[in-house]
Parts: C-alpha cells; structure tokens; sequence
C-alpha cells in the first residue's frame, strides 16, 4: 500500500462524511491535535517510564478526539478521563512544593518537552473552541459530530493542560532540578 494517495493534491483531504479544505476550521483542528500528540512524544522519547505510561495513554485519548472531530462516533468517555486526570493532578500537587510564583517553562529536558507539550495543549484547545463555533459551516452534511461530545472534550482538554503543568514540576523534582522562578527585574 503506498503512503501517498494524491487525492489531496487539490487542497481537499478527507473527513467522515466528505471533502473538506485543508484550511478548514476542522483540519486546522485536527491537526493542532495531531501536533500535540507529536509534542507528547517527545517528551515520552525521555523515558522516564512512570511518566511514559501515562503520556501514552494521553496519546491515544488524544487520537479519540480526533476521530471524533472527524466525524466518527467514539462512544468514548470523556468525561470518566477528565476525572481521571482531576485525580491525579492532585496526587501529584500534594507531592510537590506549593507554588508561591510563577515558573519558566524549563528545568530538565523532561520537563522543558512537556511544557512544550502544555502550550500546545493550550493552543490546540483553544482552537477547539473556534471549531465548536464554526465547525456546521464548514463540515461536509452528511458528517455528525455530538454536541455534547465537544463540550466534555473541550473540559477535558483545560484539565490536560493543568495535568501536564504539575507533571512537567514532577518531572523536575523527580530529576532533583529545582524549577525555575520567574525573574520580574531580569537582574
């Protein structure tokens, strides 16, 4: 099977139910998650294998919402993982020094790769608002997408960035680096 189909070559690819343009709100979307995902891989390629485990587990949370985006019906709970990663943030804030002002993304690779990954989170969940608004106007008719599916998406995607701020500070404190405070007099 070869990797290229030339069907996209006209500025169309392919969702469920249709052709969309490739600049469209709903490809701009999937491929800001696709984005994050790639970012969750390279902090997972640090190997830190507890924290591994769960960035992979994330990953394919994150490809269920794709194909969600797309139009396929995941029949997948949302809103069980957006509890799930409300539990653990707290597991690890208690594990953790209390934040007393804000940090620079940074400190050991780890934590520098997952800060990365945070920012893409938020960028990519920000994106998903704009495709909650717009993404009728833009889909082919015959694509479904649950309303309510978004809504426990667009929460879980606030609490992953939440969860990836508090992961990248365990990530230093398991890498004995301190965090690093923001300087206001950059003296």
């Amino acid at each position: 099977m070869k990797i290229y189909t030339k069907t996209g070559d006209k500025g169309k690819t392919g969702v469920i139910g249709g052709r969309v343009a490739k600049q469209s709100i709903i490809i701009e979307t999937i491929g800001t998650f696709d984005e994050l995902n790639a970012a969750l891989g390279v902090a997972i390629a640090e190997d830190s294998i507890e924290i591994t485990n769960e960035l992979q587990k994330i990953q394919n949370i994150i490809f269920n919402i794709g194909s969600c985006l797309c139009g396929a019906s995941s029949n997948f709970d949302f809103s069980g993982y957006t509890t799930k990663l409300e539990n653990q943030i707290d597991l690890i804030t208690e594990q953790l020094t209390a934040l007393t002002q804000f940090i620079l993304p940074g400190g050991t690779r780890l934590s520098a790769n997952i800060h990365l990954a945070r920012t893409i989170c938020r960028r990519a969940e920000r994106q998903l608002i704009k495709y909650i608004h717009s993404y009728k106007e833009e889909s082919p008719s015959s694509m479904k997408v649950d309303d309510n599916e978004l809504i426990e998406i667009q929460r879980f995607m606030n609490r992953l960035s939440d969860y990836l701020f508090v992961l990248a500070r365990l990530a230093n404190k398991q890498g004995k680096v301190d965090d690093i405070f923001w300087n206001k007099s950059i003296d």
